[in-house]
């Protein structure tokens, strides 16, 4: 077939149609008639792709340009599209768009026509047009301006519907690709999208769905990638046009149900879309941004966020759950400050609408989009207390259930607002309601499963021992840590009970598997205190038998002996895995094993102040064996020291940031775990170690990361009070272990609070972690006898 011939059988596609119908033969004629010509195309195509060069043979490329023109009216009737896929037509056409050089726009223009018509409403041609990673070529050749200029509403008053729609499919296609994305976004693609957008809706009325799906959906990928565009869009009156379609968008009378489900998956793109924009200033191609426009914009647009507010409200029966999710995922991404943060909960109280959302609403994205932005607004101090009271813990802990666990995401958002809740609150009484909300509440009478009764503790250790993600299960140990740092950190009747509640063998267990574990120094730095506090504990208030429980979690002789009993070359050399080494194994290996040795000196120190307490708790309850664990730990100890393995000579001289497991920090619907590098004091100009001059005054305390950065910092920046610590008079003989160094305590406290309001910190920080206080309140034993971590091992032998 000619290329003559070829053109008049495209011309009579249209006429076609109706012989489908009339007869059999009539059928056979009309396939045999679209077969020939799909060939000849196919034939054509394929020596023009041959023939076709760099060169400027003007001829060859007319005769291309108007093969692909004939492409692109063929492929306007559906029948042909599949057939042309199959033939390899658009690797043809995309193999001569490649030899253009950007010098042959007639011939481009047909073959983004002929793509377009090719992958209109055909997911299989799009698919190839994707494998054949035209994007790049199309950028290059100017093809992405040329069809963002299609896209206007002046084109649809002049007849060329089709033509818009082609184009905008296309734009479906390259919005993968980075530079595509940033071409459409310069060409005023945003303005462009919104206010065809706002045709379909207020012209059209929803009567081009097909248009409005590929319009939704390219304004979606540039609202979540690119952050020029978000500030675009939360800029621009069309924004407004996206949240009227949401909450009053409905289909003409009579639409069937495929045109309801796509209308429905618009929808949902646009809700997508609206969320983006709050995104602004988050993510970017190629690293973080500053610009954050959006993020007061929107927050200060009264109508927007009142209409956000009213959106969350799961009373009104006009509130679709497009509507609930739009709403609290975009607040969530506005509640990024502390300020957003704590007017949202202090002056609109949201916290009590998004919870009766929570309970009442069975559409996962709505309950995955309210965690999350509870998780955000429990970061302030001043917001816990409220959260906590509106009855927040009870109501989340529910989705740590076992038949919750296909909800990873959500579950994971919980266990944030549970570790939040139960920290930071400056007011001590707040925290110990929040942390006994958690540990000691039961199901409220009135609720609706009286049958379960579990407390959020119950399902957390439920959660931890059956959870297979490493990072959850640590997140949700982290919760305990917390409450138990709670619970001691003051003599009080409350913290009594707390303390009961807390001091058992599984969540003993839990902390063992983190410190065994865990490969950061700071989960394994809180286990360790945290088992610190409850094993000293335990052997003043528990019966014998808990304690004989607590320490068979730490080892069994088999395994300490096989580790540490033997002083050959093989012993020490043995290296167990984390996950099958015993707790004792772990602690010694922290202390003394050389490939252990970027561990900071402050976890060293607090391991060795856990083999302490459980050797003194051992010889207490005079366990079997007691004396072999005694020497097999101070064997290893002291063989460390006489070969002169260092401890303590080390230095902070940088932070490091580690991955993030999500909890700390406000983020887009983590805590940064952060540890030092730690580097030979040797190598660092003298005089450099502020913990030599603290050791003079009273002794080595074991400090955790926090203390050691403060510390540092105000070496660095504050050296003069420091200085001053030195000064500080001993108390008499006579006064008691507890108030000389209650005394001590305050006096450096004074000296701290410079340091603790500094803008270098997030928060206010106290000068000593709990490792301290749990040596004032339970190991006493400690404070008979504090020095270097190397004083420690060579004196362990008098326990």
């Amino acid at each position: 077939m000619s290329l003559q011939d070829i053109e008049s059988t495209v011309s009579r596609l249209p006429s076609l149609d109706g012989m489908y119908y009339r007869s059999p033969s009539d059928y056979d004629e009309v396939n045999a008639i679209l077969d020939d010509l799909i060939k000849s195309l196919s034939q054509q195509l394929t020596v023009a792709v041959e023939q076709t060069t760099n060169g400027e043979n003007d001829a060859l490329w007319e005769t291309n340009g108007r093969l692909a023109e004939l492409c692109a009216n063929a492929a306007r009737d559906e029948r042909t599209r599949s057939p042309l896929g199959s033939a390899g037509v658009i690797q043809a056409i995309t193999d001569i768009m490649n030899k253009t050089e950007d010098k042959r726009p007639t011939y481009n223009t047909q073959a983004l026509r002929s793509l377009g018509n090719l992958c209109f409403d055909h997911d299989e041609n799009r698919k190839l047009v994707v494998k054949k990673a035209i994007q790049d070529q199309v950028c290059e050749c100017n093809g992405v301006a040329a069809l963002v200029e299609l896209i206007d509403p002046a084109q649809m008053n002049h007849g060329e519907a089709v033509m818009v729609t082609v184009a905008t499919k296309l734009l479906t296609i390259l919005h993968e690709n980075e530079k595509a994305i940033q071409q459409i976004v310069e060409c005023d693609g945003v303005a462009r999208l919104e206010n065809m957008i706002r045709y379909c809706w207020t012209v059209d009325k929803l009567e081009t769905l097909d248009l409005l799906e590929y319009l939704a959906e390219t304004l979606q990928q540039l609202l979540l990638e690119n952050a020029t565009a978000q500030d675009q869009a939360g800029s621009s009156q069309g924004f407004t046009t996206l949240l009227d379609i949401i909450e009053h968008g409905e289909l003409p009378h009579g639409a069937d149900e495929e045109e309801e489900e796509q209308f429905a998956t618009i929808l949902k793109s646009l809700v997508k879309a609206v969320v983006g924009v709050s995104l602004s200033g988050i993510y970017q191609p190629g690293g973080p941004i500053l610009l954050d426009a959006n993020l007061d914009r929107l927050y200060k647009n009264s109508s927007i966020l009142n209409r956000y507010l009213k959106w969350i409200d799961s009373e009104n029966e006009k509130v679709t759950s497009d509507m609930q999710t739009c709403a609290a995922l975009s607040l969530g991404n506005l509640a990024r400050t502390d300020e957003h943060c704590i007017e949202l909960v202090q002056q609109h109280h949201v916290e009590v609408p998004l919870l009766k959302l929570l309970q009442d609403s069975e559409d996962l994205r709505v309950q995955h989009a309210v965690v999350s932005i509870l998780k955000n607004l429990s970061l302030p101090k001043q917001n816990k207390q409220n959260i906590a009271a509106a009855g927040t813990i009870n109501i989340v802990a529910h989705y740590l259930d076992s038949s919750k666990d296909m909800l990873k995401p959500i579950q994971f958002a919980v266990i944030g607002i549970l570790k939040l809740l139960a920290a930071g609150d400056a007011n001590w009484e707040h925290k110990v309601f929040n942390v006994s909300q958690i540990v000691v509440a039961e199901q409220p009478v009135d609720d609706q499963d009286k049958s379960d009764d579990a407390s959020p503790l119950k399902r957390i250790i439920e959660f931890i021992s059956r959870v297979d993600d490493v990072a959850a299960q640590s997140e949700a140990i982290r919760v305990l840590v917390n409450c138990i740092k709670t619970a001691w950190s003051q003599e009080h009747t409350s913290s009594i009970i707390l303390r009961e509640k807390l001091c058992t063998t599984t969540i003993m267990k839990a902390l063992v598997s983190m410190v065994q574990t865990s490969k950061f120094s700071v989960l394994q730095n809180e286990g360790i205190i945290s088992l610190t506090l409850l094993l000293s504990y335990a052997s003043n208030n528990q019966p014998n038998e808990v304690v004989y429980s607590a320490l068979n979690i730490f080892t069994t002789r088999e395994q300490l002996l096989s580790h540490v009993t033997e002083g050959t070359p093989e012993a020490k050399t043995d290296n167990p895995d984390k996950e099958t080494a015993n707790l004792l194994q772990v602690l010694l290996r922290i202390i003394v094993d050389e490939q252990e040795s970027n561990t900071p000196v402050q976890v060293r120190c607090n391991a060795v102040s856990l083999l302490e307490a459980i050797a003194v708790v051992a010889k207490k309850a005079d366990i079997d064996d007691y004396n072999t664990l005694k020497e097999s730990i101070d064997t290893r100890l002291n063989s460390a020291l006489k070969e002169g393995v260092p401890l303590h000579d080390y230095h902070i001289s940088e932070q490091q940031q580690q991955p993030s497991f999500g909890g700390d920090k406000s983020e887009p619907l983590n805590d940064q775990i952060q540890t030092m590098n730690l580097l030979p004091r040797t190598s660092l100009p003298e005089p450099v170690w502020l913990f030599e001059d603290l050791k003079k005054e009273g002794g080595w305390i074991p400090f955790d990361l926090k203390t050691q950065e403060i510390l540092e910092y105000a070496y660095q920046n504050y050296g003069e009070l420091f200085n001053s610590i030195k000064e500080i008079s001993t108390p008499s003989p006579e006064s008691n272990l507890l108030d000389k160094h209650h005394i001590k305590y305050e006096l450096t406290h004074e000296h701290i609070k410079v340091i603790v309001n500094d803008s270098h910190f997030d928060e206010p920080v106290s000068l000593f972690p709990i490792s301290f206080l749990a040596c004032l309140q339970d190991a006493d034993l400690l404070l008979d006898r504090r020095g270097t971590p190397d004083d420690y091992i060579s004196t362990f032998a008098t326990y």
